[in-house]
């Protein structure tokens, strides 16, 4: 019977997902957070270990045809050569084997699973934000996505942090009040604005706690907080640069041409995806902005499926 393993690996979590040639789940579980340049390399192992000894039972041999793992911060080829290396190790150790493994960026691999051989776009918007466009010849290029630090305009955890300024430009009155402050201490479990600049200076800071900061976001913006619209206004505006930029960069403006959202804020959060579908639309008025219903998990087992097929024709 045929083993196809999915993995969706991010900053905050990892999703694993084993199923077999009809797409029935074997295996899932999920834990915590694989991209290992953010993480680092013990918490990395520990998480594909903890996975690799739970997926033994589940194939017959210790053999899983295509091993499929999509893993943000995996963003050049020295990255997929280290942690190929990485997996082959673990997977050795715990008597698994795999006919294909694949190791790609997290974006990559589900433009891969959406598109297939067809032209079209990916937009994520999760605790990061990345865009990956693809022409009919099969190439691929991106934008955005170059890292925690400073390219992931439009993510969780630049919006959080941008939610943190605002409540600290709130308390010095350079800008009016507003409701992100109560929401953003409350969230927080804090009593004052010092304990949240002493949180964000200090070795607490976490920023997969400022990413769920999106949440108190979207909630002020729907009652109607100015200060909470205009930065969703700016997230959607960073999410919109970069997607025409993929596109731009491919000749794909202009032309009809899925763009395939999804991600946590772009599969949850309303106002930031109307906003972003608008300013997307003005620009590319024949693109397709489609809000991707599937899991990011089903599309990357879609892309395992679709390599084995391939492979075995």
């Amino acid at each position: 019977m045929t083993r196809l393993l999915a993995v969706d690996g991010g900053g905050s979590k990892t999703a694993f997902s084993l199923r077999d040639g009809t797409g029935a789940e074997l295996y899932a579980s999920e834990k915590g957070g694989s991209n290992w340049h953010a993480v680092g390399e013990p918490a990395f192992r520990k998480v594909m270990e903890e996975a690799a000894a739970e997926l033994l039972p589940y194939c017959p041999g210790g053999v899983i045809d295509t091993a499929a793992f999509a893993l943000a911060g995996t963003d050049t080829a020295e990255d997929e050569e280290r942690i190929t290396v990485m997996l082959q190790e673990i997977f050795s150790k715990h008597g698994l084997s795999a006919g294909s493994l694949l190791v790609e960026n997290d974006a990559f691999a589900v433009l891969k699973g959406l598109a297939h051989d067809e032209p079209g776009v990916l937009l994520i918007s999760g605790t990061g934000a990345i865009a990956f466009a693809q022409d009919e010849a099969g190439t691929v290029i991106r934008a955005g996505g170059w890292g925690h630090r400073t390219g992931d305009g439009g993510g969780g955890r630049w919006m959080g942090m941008r939610v943190i300024d605002a409540v600290f430009r709130a308390a010095d009155g350079r800008e009016p009040a507003t409701s992100l402050t109560g929401k953003v201490l409350a969230h927080l479990r804090m009593m004052s604005v010092d304990d949240l600049c002493n949180w964000v200076n200090g070795p607490a800071y976490s920023g997969h706690t400022a990413a769920g900061l999106t949440r108190e976001l979207a909630e002020a913006a729907a009652e109607g907080d100015r200060t909470a619209i205009r930065l969703v206004d700016e997230a959607a505006e960073e999410l919109a640069a970069m997607t025409e930029a993929a596109m731009r960069r491919l000749g794909l403006t202009g032309r009809t041409c899925p763009i395939h959202c999804t991600g946590g804020n772009l599969r949850h959060f309303d106002r930031l995806f109307g906003r972003l579908t608008e300013k997307l639309k003005a620009s590319c008025p024949e693109a397709d902005v489609i809000r991707a219903e599937l899991a990011p998990i089903d599309v990357i087992a879609e892309r395992a499926k679709h390599h084995y097929s391939r492979q075995n024709r």
